[in-house]
């Protein structure tokens, strides 16, 4: 699953500006990013050629392109690139970077945004910020029966409800970036559910992981956005669907 997180490319860019850089799970125009977090540029002529990288940690230079981060410090630091192509490139905010107003340049191509201490998003099964998270589940049923699995169908990326009965004990397992540099906390269907992190997940750079639960069972059936909260700062809203045990 968490493959599919850094594999997968955005469906599409954002409509404006003509060059712009978001978190990778959120897609948030004009929201902040933060040191450390996964973001995605679109935009055009962005590189000469498409290419991934192969090795960990990521490389500064990937089919011949370096992204500079010049922060509101005046420190630059060469950006830790994932993916590049014409059109879109993957790549680590550098870890250090102070926050407030930001350039990024790539290539002759120059343009701002904004960092901040954390700023929370999750990854969602359609890709695009939306919809039901890209996440795993644990279920302790009341004779200490566990299963886990998918949020989510992994073909069709439609919700897949998680069976719930009295007696059980119901852990979310999300995936987000941006997300470590602070504690957070969280809410399923409105209701404040205990929380472990946010830390860094550790297969990829930049990946983090939060855990919710065990989850209160009035929170009920049905389809419930998960919101988490660092501070101000909301991360985009994805949701998990409950359905009752048979």
């Amino acid at each position: 699953m968490n493959d599919s997180i850094c594999e997968a490319k955005a469906p599409t860019a954002p409509p404006a500006p003509s060059i712009a850089t978001v978190s990778s799970a959120s897609y948030k125009l004009d929201a902040a990013v933060a040191p450390e977090s996964i973001v995605a540029t679109f935009g055009a002529g962005l590189s000469a050629a498409t290419a991934t990288a192969t090795t960990t940690p990521w490389p500064t230079t990937l089919g011949g392109l370096q992204v500079t981060v010049t922060d509101s410090r005046g420190a630059a630091r060469l950006a830790p690139l994932y993916y590049v192509s014409p059109t879109q490139l993957l790549y680590l905010i550098p870890a250090g970077t102070a926050t407030g107003t930001a350039q990024i340049a790539i290539g002759s191509q120059r343009h701002t945004v904004q960092v901040a201490a954390t700023a929370p998003s999750i990854y969602s099964a359609s890709q695009n910020g939306n919809g039901v998270a890209a996440a795993t589940f644990i279920r302790v049923t009341a004779r200490g029966e566990r299963t886990e699995g998918l949020l989510f169908d992994a073909s069709t990326k439609e919700p897949a409800p998680i069976p719930v009965a009295a007696g059980d004990q119901i852990y979310l397992l999300l995936y987000g970036t941006g997300m470590r540099g602070g504690p957070a906390t969280a809410t399923v269907g409105g209701v404040a559910v205990p929380i472990v992190g946010p830390v860094a997940q550790g297969q990829y750079q930049g990946l983090d992981q939060i855990n919710l639960g065990p989850l209160p069972l009035r929170i009920g059936a049905g389809q419930r956005q998960i919101v988490i909260r660092q501070g101000d700062a909301l991360a985009n809203e994805v949701t998990v669907t409950f359905s009752a045990a048979r």
